[in-house]
């Protein structure tokens, strides 16, 4: 193939040419009608001989496949995207939304506590924002932050002060720190701050990989106690954050985020909500559940066997996070792809990004790949205190390859 000249997919002020190409796809053209494409984070490498897009557009303009807009891009349209839908496995549930993520390159992606002396790092990392401006953190299966405990915890905390280009990370002992791994024993999937004090959604209540209870710390997680509830049905919840110590919230509940299976480990066909006062977390009477939407309105419910989807996704939904963007208005939910007996996603796979204006949804997909350049690790959130004024830059933590991973998207 002879070629005349060689693109990037994203060019130098971050903006992608074509949105259904991975962000590492480059592509190369000779002669009109020969065209090169190579996607490394595919592992694919595609070169075409044929029609000239350009006729093949006005083609299917004709015929009424495709819109005039379409039909400008009509490389877009009519070689790359069937060529990536052809090699998708998995595709998002919800259409495009118009908020568009494009994500720093992976030269910049930064990695923390992991590697070194340490042969495996630590995972999940669900946080919250609290009252003294630093961020607390729940961390599974590892030993924190360098310089590292030298026991391996099945959960532990750490605290982390400064900006996402700039932090400090200190260790935190607790009284409910556990030696037990796997579903074995308690994991936070939540962490919440309201009024001064942290709460913690620990999953593997049953120490069986099942149920999920509430626990509360008025010392900086040193010490917490624990609800004499759990709840049977929720597996995997984790807490809607929003700004410093729940400041900026929309409304004086606390939102509560499930899939709906008391498994952390299995896939459900969907998520559900619940919600409960602030001054009433530590209450089990209190909480209401999502049912449906009626005239616009969310319907609610204190019983939970009433409860209804707020996102489907048929035996995909597992775990995931949901933060508040108070400068864009939107809520944006991070969901992992794994499926139950699926691969292993802390080094390769994939995952979605969703916004919807309010917590029930209608949801909007803003980002969706089932397999990204670097391994998504096993649940990803975006940090409140991390976000730009105007909320269009975030910045993922997620738990790739077992470590404290960050890595900056611009949204437009």
């Amino acid at each position: 193939m002879h070629v005349h000249a060689w693109w990037t997919n994203v060019d130098d002020t971050g903006r992608r040419h074509h949105t259904c190409l991975p962000d590492d796809a480059f592509f190369g053209a000779g002669a009109e009608l020969q065209l090169g494409v190579g996607m490394p984070s595919l592992n694919l490498l595609v070169v075409r001989n044929g029609q000239n897009p350009q006729d093949m557009a006005k083609i299917a303009k004709h015929k009424g496949w495709v819109t005039d807009r379409q039909r400008d891009r009509s490389t877009n349209t009519v070689i790359f995207k069937p060529l990536i839908d052809s090699f998708v496995k998995v595709r998002s549930p919800y259409p495009q939304s118009n908020i568009v993520a494009t994500w720093d390159p992976v030269s910049k992606v930064r990695r923390f506590a992991g590697g070194g002396i340490i042969r495996d790092g630590s995972d999940n990392w669900p946080m919250t924002w609290a009252d003294d401006n630093h961020l607390y953190i729940a961390y599974g299966d590892g030993n924190g932050f360098a310089p590292y405990i030298p026991n391996k915890l099945g959960m532990g905390f750490a605290r982390i002060e400064g900006t996402a280009d700039r932090f400090e990370a200190v260790n935190i002992r607790s009284n409910v720190e556990n030696t037990s791994f796997g579903p074995n024993d308690r994991k936070g999937s939540g962490m919440l701050s309201v009024d001064g004090t942290l709460y913690l959604l620990a999953r593997n209540d049953n120490k069986k990989g099942r149920h999920s209870r509430i626990g509360w710390s008025n010392d900086r997680a040193r010490t917490f106690e624990w609800c004499r509830w759990d709840f049977k049905e929720l597996g995997h919840p984790t807490f809607i954050n929003y700004g410093r110590d729940y400041a900026g919230a929309r409304d004086r509940y606390v939102y509560v985020w499930n899939k709906d299976h008391p498994s952390a480990y299995e896939a459900s066909d969907h998520f559900v909500l619940a919600r409960v006062t602030k001054d009433q977390i530590r209450e089990r009477d209190a909480y209401e559940f999502y049912v449906r939407t009626r005239s616009g309105k969310p319907v609610w419910s204190s019983d939970i066997q009433k409860r209804g989807p707020v996102f489907k996704f048929p035996g995909t939904c597992i775990r995931s996070s949901v933060s508040y963007n108070a400068g864009l208005k939107r809520y944006f939910m991070w969901m992992n792809l794994r499926q139950a007996g699926g691969e292993d996603t802390r080094f390769q796979g994939g995952f979605g990004v969703y916004e919807s204006r309010h917590a029930w949804g209608p949801w909007g997909t803003v980002y969706f790949t089932d397999r990204w350049d670097i391994g998504p690790g096993e649940l990803g959130c975006f940090r409140t205190k991390w976000m730009s004024k105007d909320g269009r830059t975030m910045y993922l933590v997620c738990s790739s390859d077992d470590q404290f991973t960050i890595r900056r998207v611009r949204l437009t």
